[in-house]
């Protein structure tokens, strides 16, 4: 027998073990353990959904410089925007001295009215000095992002 296999057959013999060690345990001893398992599940899985969201109000070193008000001066901007507007990657929406709004990874562009939601979103979640937001479902950046961030 190959080494895989004997490696892939241990496994299920350590699954095995385990199987049959929770089925002898007593009862409340199975409950604890599920409930523990349960716990570390729910855990793991709240850390998974908000992966995309954990580091919204982060930027570049220089955001901790900015004024603690750059993106509510920044949202009052673009929320006086005509909704039609068009913006695209790299192209500035809206200033507060160098924090700046602006689009990237984005497939084609997006128009002002759909920057006012992200924007919502992201003051929604308290960021105050920078932050970056997927516009995409899945919360993939590499599928675009508003980034509030210090530029040059």
């Amino acid at each position: 027998m190959d080494d895989t296999k004997t490696k892939a057959n241990q496994g299920v013999r350590n699954n095995c073990v385990i199987l049959l060690k929770v089925a002898y345990m007593d009862t409340t001893m199975r409950v604890k353990a599920l409930a523990l398992l349960t716990i570390l599940v729910l855990l793991s899985t709240a850390t998974l959904s908000n992966a995309g969201f954990i580091s919204i109000c982060k930027g570049s070193a220089l955001c901790q410089y900015a004024s603690p008000n750059a993106i509510s001066e920044i949202n009052t901007q673009v929320q006086a925007l005509n909704d039609a507007n068009t913006y695209s990657n790299g192209q500035y929406i809206a200033c507060s001295g160098n924090i700046c709004a602006y689009l990237q990874n984005v497939s084609g562009t997006k128009t002002a009215a759909q920057i006012k939601g992200y924007l919502r979103e992201i003051v929604g979640r308290g960021c105050s000095k920078c932050a970056i937001l997927p516009t995409e479902p899945g919360n993939n950046v590499a599928t675009g992002e508003l980034t509030i961030n210090a530029v040059a």
